[in-house]
């Protein structure tokens, strides 16, 4: 299982992804960003919905798709070629110039600069050397070369689709079962629009082995309803006539299935946090971004369910599921009274998880269930974020030093 216990810091590749040279590059993966007013916060204070939210400006898009091409945790490999329509890889952005490297040799450059550049006649391209390809402070590896532009030139169609597919369900689904999410829309999720928001911590005051430990915010990445890509990808997955607890059980099987469990990152010290479209976009995640994946998409068909954080010891050692309500079975046990209210666990690691049946090998103890978290805005609101220890109901305080 995870880690779920950290403490605040960047990773060492998110950090140098920080060039903020004028403007710079916006951080992946639940870091720090630029920009970062939540929807909700917006809709209460203009009464719009996310639908209707001001377009970004061109700037924005650009350095969206720029982020997303500078790591490929966070996106795919095949990210750049389905948004820019080319072969060309984010190299860096220097005083508001962009780098990128292109296979020597393209009999179609012309028309792959045309994609990229709004002036072609503004990019610079790299010359000949002894060890290579050269431009500025930058020599391409063999068999490649190098091009630079203008950030301002920087071609991005707000409506260019990045698509994902998966793999077939245990059930019946409308049509291919697919995400499609736009550049528009993807800056939505990295300006942090389109989730709730807040602190990426909560301050249990515990230290161990010296350091003051947080526990992460998983609600602060959930997207609430009304977030366009995540409502198409529902609507290819559930009909929204059937019973409720169809509905849940279905996505819950779909984040279970489609996505993998990352074990490559499970393994490693850092953890590092996705937004549900990254988890979507890189097809494999641990178990706190699937929960986030399955929390925002329960949102989009106004499901009750809660967070929930277990843990087995001290160690920090941990878990995270899904509480949901409805009329599940009880044959395996696994369930939880919040507020006087029955809820059955859905669980995102185990592949083809029925809710209610399928029994587990590990996390089975309620006892395990330390706290719980139904996201909303982050200050509290109607619907409040905070996140509750489940033995006496006592609200976590946030760590107001690392807001989202």
């Amino acid at each position: 299982m995870d880690t779920l216990f950290t403490t605040p810091e960047l990773s060492p590749e998110a950090l140098a992804r920080r060039r903020i040279l004028g403007i710079g590059l916006k951080v992946l993966g639940g870091a720090v960003f630029l920009g970062g007013n939540t929807w909700l916060g917006y809709q209460a204070a203009t009464g719009k919905s996310p639908s209707t939210l001001l377009p970004a400006s061109e700037t924005d898009l650009q350095l969206t798709v720029l982020s997303y091409m500078d790591s490929r945790r966070y996106s795919n490999p095949d990210f750049g070629r389905q948004v820019t329509g080319t072969e060309a890889e984010f190299l860096d952005i220097v005083d508001e110039q962009v780098y990128f490297t292109l296979p020597k040799g393209l009999p179609d450059k012309a028309r792959t600069l045309e994609k990229l550049a709004k002036n072609p006649n503004l990019v610079r391209n790299s010359q000949s050397v002894m060890v290579g390809e050269s431009l500025d402070d930058y020599t391409a590896l063999p068999g490649f070369e190098i091009i630079s532009m203008p950030l301002s030139e920087f071609r991005v169609d707000p409506n260019r689709k990045v698509v994902i597919r998966y793999q077939k369900m245990p059930f019946k689904t409308n049509g291919d079962l697919f995400y499609d999410v736009t550049v528009s829309e993807l800056d939505g999720f990295l300006s942090n629009r389109m989730i709730y928001g807040g602190t990426q911590y909560a301050d249990e005051g515990v230290v161990r082995f010296g350091k003051k430990v947080f526990l992460p915010n998983l609600g602060g990445i959930v997207a609430g309803k009304g977030e366009q890509s995540l409502e198409r990808l529902v609507s290819r997955i559930i009909d929204p006539q059937e019973p409720m607890e169809i509905q849940i059980a279905k996505l819950n099987v779909f984040v279970a299935n489609a996505i993998p469990y990352d074990t490559v990152q499970a393994e490693n010290d850092f953890r590092y946090r996705k937004r549900p479209n990254e988890t979507l976009m890189t097809e494999k995640a641990i178990c706190d971004s699937k929960v986030v994946l399955l929390a925002s998409l329960l949102e989009q068909i106004g499901a009750d369910y809660h967070i929930l954080y277990l843990f087995k010891d001290e160690t920090g050692t941990g878990h995270s599921q899904v509480a949901v309500a409805g009329d599940f079975p009880k044959t395996n046990g696994l369930g939880v009274k919040i507020n006087g209210i029955d809820y059955a666990i859905a669980e995102t690691t185990a592949r083809g998880f029925l809710i209610g049946a399928t029994r587990l090998t590990d996390y089975t103890d309620p006892e395990y269930i330390k706290y719980r978290q139904r996201p909303g805005m982050w200050g509290g609101g109607i619907f409040g974020s905070r996140i509750v220890q489940i033995s006496d109901g006592q609200k976590l305080r946030w760590d107001r030093g690392s807001f989202i």
